[in-house]
């Protein structure tokens, strides 16, 4: 999915950015994600050309935190059509940054250059302090990399899928293949009983700080009866509830699997982010192991646990058939009335 990460500019980035496009002064600037918003870090102004000022003002902005990414804004000498400075934004993401900013980051560059406005000439990815210099930038040009400016669509597609490869970059310490955080043992162990119908509710939460999935809650000795469900729900944190709903259709006994993943609007952007990413990869991960092999009948979302009414969940697993009434046959031509040939007609 991809999703937007709903980060906007600071007011005084906003201004900055506004005097910047319109002054010959600023050269170079650097922006971070702070509090859930794009802040400037720093920025220098011109000292020379666009080639005599490119290493002494990237490279320090990049060594500054060499193992955390940033946005790093540079100009060029060349203007446009309507006389605007052009640009090139290095979105700069360390091979060893967190997992969680690699995909904040990769997430909110739409929003970053949409704020900046239509004066990107080159838009430069870098994983590598090699790669943040004046000869790195020339080799971006010579290897033909600077794409032509792309469509809405095409820009959502290709930034779904640098995102992508970030987290699967990133690898998995342990736990489950294919999930982008380790799931921690006691959770593997609970979803093998839950497979095993050992217990028919589980939940799991994503530990920012450790960068796992864990287990919050199983109930191994009750029985949670669907109208009960509803208050099992967390009203300020994000979970991954696994239920087995038990129920009766047409006269017969069923059993369903249902993924449940709530997040309430109080939920960070960061958290929101992280678990609606792990989310399919979790999910396809507990079908293919062949230690667990749970298979997820129905998928549901949910931002309050009011919301989980047993008809819902009912009409989830049964979705109610629609009754597509018969069209009224038209009659026959008058052709064809009696089942007869029809007369000739003589001409005179």
């Amino acid at each position: 999915m991809a999703h937007q990460t709903g980060i906007t500019s600071s007011r005084e980035l906003v201004d900055f950015f506004a005097n910047s496009r319109q002054s010959s002064d600023v050269r170079c600037m650097r922006i971070t994600i702070e509090n859930e918003a794009f802040v400037l870090d720093d920025s220098v102004n011109v000292r020379g050309s666009w080639e005599h000022d490119f290493d002494p003002s990237v490279v320090p902005f990049v060594n500054k935190s060499p193992a955390k990414p940033c946005y790093i804004f540079y100009r060029l000498d060349s203007r446009d059509s309507r006389d605007n400075y052009q640009w090139i934004l290095l979105c700069y993401t360390p091979e060893n940054a967190e997992i969680r900013y690699k995909m904040l980051y990769a997430a909110s560059r739409a929003s970053v250059k949409r704020d900046f406005g239509p004066f990107i000439r080159h838009e430069m990815q870098a994983t590598a302090l090699d790669d943040v210099c004046l000869e790195g930038y020339r080799s971006f040009l010579d290897a033909g990399a600077a794409p032509p400016p792309l469509t809405m669509h095409e820009e959502e597609r290709e930034r779904v899928r640098h995102e992508e490869k970030q987290v699967g970059d990133s690898g998995n310490a342990g736990g489950l293949p294919g999930v982008s955080f380790p799931v921690t043992q006691s959770a593997i162990e609970a979803l093998r009983k839950l497979s095993a119908g050992e217990v028919d509710f589980l939940q799991l939460y994503i530990d920012i700080s450790r960068e796992t999935i864990d287990l919050s809650f199983a109930d191994f000795e009750n029985v949670v009866n669907p109208h009960s469900l509803c208050n099992k729900i967390p009203t300020n944190e994000g979970r991954y509830t696994l239920y087995r709903y038990k129920h009766s259709h047409e006269g017969d006994r069923i059993s369903s699997i249902l993924f449940i993943y709530s997040i309430t609007s109080d939920c960070s952007i960061k958290e929101r982010m992280l678990y609606s990413s792990c989310k399919n990869p979790l999910i396809s991960g507990i079908a293919t192991d062949p230690t667990i092999e749970l298979i997820v009948d129905r998928r549901l979302e949910i931002e309050e646990g009011s919301e989980l009414e047993e008809s819902l969940l009912y009409d989830l697993v049964h979705p109610p058939t629609n009754i597509v009434k018969k069209k009224f046959d038209k009659p026959p031509g008058p052709g064809s009335r009696g089942g007869g040939a029809r007369r000739p007609v003589k001409h005179t």
